[in-house]
């Protein structure tokens, strides 16, 4: 008969997701929306134990799990021991191709053609879109807090994140 599986403290979950840098352990990628990962199996050990835990995400972690990744356990440690102090987080928006590039924000769509400006507030605060060949859509987004620190920059579509407090989160 099964037994209960208590949750992983939420303690042990901050823990391995600052020792990843606040995303996917694997050093191939970028996702920020994380799940915990036994490398020693629960069912076997049945400890959440952060020493032999790593932080995947949800598309890492089945690959892991279901073999489709195949890698060791001793490569799992290897990537728990990159440092990701100093790394600042940085990610990509992808915008699939369509027939008319719309940009929506809350109820309100935005289609425009080669280049769109839909807010520019000052230096600190721009969106915009272009589209190149007729159907990639290249966002552009600065924001900064009212003192005019930057927070966030999206440069065609490549996410730099400018403040630690802000929390980015990503799906494969």
């Amino acid at each position: 008969m099964a037994s209960h599986r208590p949750h992983v403290p939420t303690d042990t979950k901050r823990v391995l997701i600052e020792q990843a840098g606040g995303k996917c352990s694997n050093p191939g990628c970028a996702n920020r929306l994380l799940e915990v990962h036994h490398v020693h199996e629960w069912h076997v050990y049945q400890t959440h134990d952060a020493a032999h835990m790593i932080a995947l995400c949800a598309a890492c972690h089945d690959s892991v799990t279901r073999g489709d990744l195949q890698i060791t356990d001793d490569e799992l440690y290897e990537w728990k021991r990159i440092d990701r102090s100093t790394s600042t987080p940085t990610g990509h928006l992808f915008v699939e191709p369509g027939e008319s590039p719309r940009l929506l924000l809350g109820s309100i769509a935005v289609e425009g053609g080669s280049g769109v400006i839909v807010f520019d507030l000052s230096e600190h605060h721009r969106l915009s879109f272009a589209v190149r060949d007729e159907d990639i859509m290249l966002i552009n987004l600065k924001i900064a807090s009212v003192e005019g620190t930057p927070l966030l920059d999206v440069v065609d579509g490549y996410v730099r994140q400018r403040d630690p407090a802000i929390e980015l989160r990503t799906r494969p």
